[in-house]
């Protein structure tokens, strides 16, 4: 018998982004799409993103963690889930364990079943900002009409592109001038 009293789970599609996760005995799959990321945002009353930095940062709550199970495994077909049987099964795993599968899903979820991957040098060369001869921000136009923008913070394109993250400083020396700031780790930012 499976985890929500009936035939076993669904078998993992990685071509899907399917996340697989043991809890409470079970083998589960969270399936990533986009009704499940709905889902989850209602259920959970903020974004995504919010939820990638509360996992990121451990502040997840047991509540958040068995929503975003509960609407993976339901994404898979699975409609006997719910949350308050996806959050006992957290519990008796272990919030801790259950956290690095439910971020993983979730980064799946806002990439299109994919994990993040920086785009190819050339493509990142071509939307990543550069300074502008005066140091601040400026916008153009390309051939095609689409919009580039310059005003690189420092360092920042040269930290995407060398990690795929912005958790590790730039290589290049501070401005001079500049106020020494401490270094520290970037969270992703949901857009209001």
């Amino acid at each position: 018998m499976g985890a929500f009293d009936g035939p076993e789970e669904a078998a993992a599609n990685p071509a899907r982004g399917d996340v697989e996760v043991e809890l409470a005995g079970h083998h589960l799959v969270l399936r990533p799409t986009p009704g499940a990321t709905a889902e989850i945002e209602h259920q959970a009353g903020r974004g995504t993103l919010a939820l990638i930095n509360a996992a990121l940062d451990r502040t997840i709550t047991l509540r958040e963690l068995a929503i975003v199970v509960c609407a993976g495994v339901r994404a898979t077909g699975e409609k006997r889930a719910t949350i308050d049987k996806c959050q006992e099964m957290v519990w008796q795993t272990g919030v801790v364990r259950a956290v690095e599968a439910v971020q993983t899903f979730l980064i799946r979820s806002v990439n299109g079943g994919r994990d993040f991957r920086p785009l190819p040098d050339e493509a990142v060369e071509e939307w990543m900002p550069s300074r502008s001869g005066n140091g601040s921000a400026s916008r153009s136009s390309t051939s095609d009409g689409s919009r580039t923008s310059s005003g690189d913070p420092a360092g920042l394109s040269s930290t995407l592109l060398s990690t795929g993250s912005l958790s590790e400083p730039s290589s290049k020396p501070p401005l001079p001038g500049a106020p020494d700031i401490p270094e520290r780790a970037h969270k992703l930012v949901e857009p209001r």
